[in-house]
């Protein structure tokens, strides 16, 4: 099961890197809302386990960070559906009979 979510949590990881803009968005909101979405990435990162302790935490981070990071790109933002990379991921974990979530 560990390997199952530490795999999960990576393929959100990496879906949600790769909506870090490749320049800072230009008003004040954007950026702060960019670096609040960065340190959310970074935590999971840096930690190392992948969701190994708190799986449903660790993805829950990732999720602030993508939410973080559409708001950034404004209402006019549009992602094309078709493209996997792009494509919003969540993830929800069955927690083991006798597990603590």
């Amino acid at each position: 099961m560990i390997p199952l979510w530490q795999k999960n949590t990576r393929t959100l990881h990496e879906s949600v890197v790769q909506l870090l803009p490749s320049t800072p968005p230009t008003d004040e909101h954007g950026r702060r809302l960019v670096d609040e979405a960065r340190q959310l990435i970074d935590l999971v990162r840096l930690d190392g386990s992948w969701g190994v302790h708190n799986p449903r935490y660790t993805q829950e981070l990732l999720n602030q960070a993508r939410g973080k990071l559409m708001e950034a790109r404004g209402p006019a933002a549009t992602q094309p559906a078709a493209s996997p990379a792009t494509r919003p991921v969540s993830l929800v974990l069955p927690v083991p009979k006798g597990a603590v979530p």
